[in-house]
Parts: C-alpha cells; structure tokens; sequence
C-alpha cells in the first residue's frame, strides 16, 4: 500500500513518514529543536516539508 502524505502531519503520520520511529524518539527529536511543531488549537502537527528538510539533514551528516 503506497501512502502518500502532503501538507500538515499529525504525530502519528510523521512517525511513520519518517520511518516508523517511535513516539518517544519524535519527542525527544521535537524537544531538541531538531523537528518544528506547529499547533491548530492544542493539536501538534509537523509540516511534510519539515519531516523532508529533517531526513535531507540526517542525510548530509552520514555523508560528512
């Protein structure tokens, strides 16, 4: 099954958009600063294009 995700992620979407990482390592990632976090009301989201420039950063660091 190909999902495709655009726009606003909930927690649970950006977990599995980056890579079916764990609730607590988003956290801790949110909590470090390294992930952005907006809210509509009081729930969390992450723009998709966050979630890319986070994995392009993972990305440059391997390949240092």
């Amino acid at each position: 099954m190909d999902k495709r995700f655009t726009g606003a992620l909930s927690i649970t979407q950006a977990m599995t958009y980056l890579g079916d990482i764990g609730r607590t390592k988003i956290y801790e990632l949110i909590r470090r600063g390294e992930l952005e976090v907006l809210r509509i009301d009081s729930k969390p989201i992450i723009m998709v294009e966050e979630c890319e420039e986070f994995l392009a950063r993972q990305r440059n660091q391997c390949n240092d």
